[in-house]
């Protein structure tokens, strides 16, 4: 009976060193294989082991009673993260969500005609027209919009006014005043305030410059000014309040507003009537909206940076 066990144990033995995955337990003084995934049991069952490696399963009782066997787990790159997983299709409809909002934000530029204006110099003594004409004027004002007319209050800006003006007036048959008057504003925006009613723009701080050649001839000239008259110089309109009208109706935009004129003792009121020649509007993405737009650009390469697979 001796005899037979340990011919048993024997050829058990010789299992498990070249069939170790048939053997149903290991031989005597050694551990059983990582690979292997049976273990001995109740007699006439067999147990697999649990690849979770949770607390109370076979296969992490087997790493306690073994740990010289267990095969060691790639050590990770701690500057690597673990893998996230985001759907590409959320991710592109975050990216297109945050650009059509900042799409949707832009200015209106209104480009007016203000040949239809009048100009008063020496006291009211000339007027243009009549005594003269105004041969080109016009100017750009600027509107927060979300459309090309869908208007806004909020900041305005006034650019690129510019007045020309003849002078032929023959005062009282006395005098005969003749002349070229020209306004221009120098380079550069003015900033003002687009009321909440869409009805008043407000500039601050208009820097305009001024070119006046004019001369007069009769006995009455002296009772009208000094003349040649001959001033070139820049100047500043410190407030323009001027009134806006159908800024929501394409080519039917109104701009009027007088402004004073005074330049080294030369002044004038210059009384601007304008009409919409055309208009442009230009997406331009706001603060806030502009802001959202970064983060979320920033958010998608974090997202990149950390969904890239170890190599």
């Amino acid at each position: 009976m001796n005899l037979r066990v340990r011919v048993k144990n024997i050829s058990t033995r010789v299992e498990d060193d070249f069939h170790p995955a048939r053997s149903r337990a290991p031989p005597p003084g050694a551990a059983e294989s990582i690979n292997r995934m049976q273990r001995r049991g109740v007699p006439g069952r067999r147990a697999r082991w649990s690849l979770r490696g949770g607390a109370g399963t076979p296969l992490a009782r087997y790493k306690a009673r073994n740990k010289r066997y267990v095969r060691p787990e790639p050590a990770r790159d701690a500057r690597e993260a673990p893998p996230m997983r985001f759907p590409s299709a959320v991710l592109a409809a975050l990216w297109i969500g945050l650009s059509g909002a900042a799409a949707s934000a832009g200015e209106v530029t209104i480009q007016f005609d203000f040949t239809g204006s009048t100009l008063s110099i020496l006291g009211g003594v000339i007027t243009i027209p009549p005594g003269g004409t105004i041969t080109a004027a016009s100017g750009n004002a600027t509107f927060l919009a979300t459309g090309p007319t869908q208007i806004s209050a909020g900041p305005a800006r006034l650019e690129a006014l510019d007045v020309a003006a003849t002078i032929n007036q023959n005062v009282l048959g006395q005098a005969l005043v003749t002349g070229n008057i020209l306004a221009q504003q120098l380079p550069g925006p003015t900033w003002g305030q687009l009321s909440a009613g869409l009805g008043n723009a407000v500039f601050s701080n208009i820097l305009l410059n001024l070119d006046v050649d004019a001369a007069c001839t009769g006995v009455g000239c002296p009772f009208i000014g000094t003349f040649p008259i001959n001033i070139a110089g820049n100047f500043t309109v410190s407030n323009l309040n001027a009134v806006v009208g159908n800024l929501a109706t394409l080519s039917a935009a109104t701009l009027m507003a007088t402004l004073p004129i005074s330049l080294s003792g030369f002044s004038g009121v210059l009384n601007l009537v304008g009409s919409e020649v055309s208009r442009s509007f230009s997406p331009v993405p706001e603060p806030g909206t502009f802001g959202a737009l970064s983060l979320g650009l920033v958010a998608l390469a974090l997202v990149a940076r950390f969904t890239r697979r170890p190599h």
